[in-house]
């Protein structure tokens, strides 16, 4: 497992991991049948992707309500909502009024930031040749930079957080702190529990085109091999 670091500062881009790639963004709509039901991981529709739309590059996947405030190739500045991202070439920057996260080619995570301002990320995949980091934001000293490991969550707000706050998630995963420090807070989240939960790592949803079920299907393929 992957230790996380705090205060470290984020990896030089390696060159030969700046892969050009494709890039995809879609809205998933509310639940329908299809979506994930209890028991049943990757939903209860099994579809399988043709040769012709696999799909190996990035993509951001946005619940409904997602908000930006900017849409930059790869640089995007989020307002609110949810999103699962996977970076499959060059970087991937997601803009917050907390600070930056970024994923290294390779890396995977999900993102939410609620109405109130409150911030959470679980990197999916993460390890040293492919992180997860955020950069927190200070005004009187300087950025802080967090990376994270592979099933680990960080919840961040600009108030101090009750531990409410930090357990009661939307997704419904249970939670374990392993850390808190007033605004900031560490948690660690089951995979295999969050497969079976989150709604954008759902490949039975009717409305997925079959390239954006080949992305979501590789990167659940990627996280039961972990």
């Amino acid at each position: 497992m992957v230790r996380s670091t705090l205060g470290q500062p984020l990896p030089m881009p390696k060159s030969e991991k700046m892969i050009k790639t494709g890039f995809l963004l879609w809205t998933l709509k509310p639940a329908t049948a299809g979506s994930i039901a209890p028991g049943q991981p990757g939903g209860n529709i099994t579809r399988t992707a043709s040769e012709d739309s696999k799909y190996s590059g990035t993509f951001v996947a946005c619940a409904q309500g997602a908000r930006f405030k900017a849409l930059r190739p790869r640089h995007l500045t989020i307002q609110q909502g949810r999103v699962l991202a996977g970076n499959r070439g060059e970087e991937l920057l997601f803009e917050t009024g907390l600070g930056d996260l970024h994923l290294e080619t390779g890396a995977s995570a999900l993102i939410d930031l609620s109405d109130k301002g409150l911030l959470r990320v679980i990197a999916l995949e993460s390890d040293d040749n492919a992180r997860v980091s955020f950069v927190q934001r200070k005004s009187d000293t300087r950025d802080q930079v967090m990376n994270l490991g592979q099933g680990e969550e960080l919840v961040l707000s600009d108030h101090e957080l009750s531990n409410q706050e930090i357990q009661a998630a939307a997704d419904g995963v249970a939670r374990n702190i392993t850390s808190y420090s007033g605004t900031v807070a560490r948690t660690r989240v089951s995979l295999p529990e969050l497969l079976t939960k989150e709604r954008l790592l759902d490949t039975g949803a009717s409305e997925l085109t079959d390239t954006q079920r080949s992305a979501i299907d590789q990167l659940r393929d990627n996280l039961k091999d972990k």
